[in-house]
């Protein structure tokens, strides 16, 4: 990997909403939960039920797992790469060094409201993988710009 000054300039810096990102979770996972249990209870629609639960869970879970793993988390565009930034460490990635990008989430007020807006995910070069969400402020332009780099 390269030092984040082989990079050239670097264009913005982009932080996770973290605090939003926990909140979010914590709130998906109990309203998981309830849905869950309304499905035993004598609930108008059970499967209805059933799949809102389950859904509230895997995002809440999917959040959890990202805030827990990466707290502080940051990306830092440059003109030459991108740079990770969470838990203390910088992790600095050369354009090449990325295999593939894709984002294929939808954009509309319920995927905002979730921060399912953009779901960038950035496999590497020899393994890995990073993900960018709805819930860091400018996400968007940054997906388009690691889309454009990466083609």
């Amino acid at each position: 990997m390269a030092g984040s000054r082989e990079l050239g300039a670097r264009v913005t810096r982009y932080e996770t909403d973290n605090a939003k990102r926990s909140h979010l979770a914590f709130a998906l996972l109990s309203v998981g939960v309830v849905f869950l249990v309304a499905c035993v209870l004598p609930f108008p629609i059970p499967i209805a039920s059933a799949i809102l639960g389950l859904t509230c869970l895997w995002v809440g879970w999917r959040h959890a797992r990202l805030a827990a793993k990466h707290p502080e988390e940051a990306f830092l565009l440059h003109e030459g790469g991108l740079v990770h930034e969470h838990s203390g460490q910088a992790h600095v990635y050369r354009w090449h060094e990325l295999a593939s990008a894709t984002d294929n989430a939808r954009d509309n007020a319920v995927t905002r409201l979730f921060g399912l807006n953009v779901n960038l995910r950035i496999t590497l070069v020899g393994g890995g993988e990073i993900v960018v969400t709805g819930l860091t402020p400018g996400a968007a332009q940054l997906s388009e710009a690691v889309l454009r780099a990466t083609r």
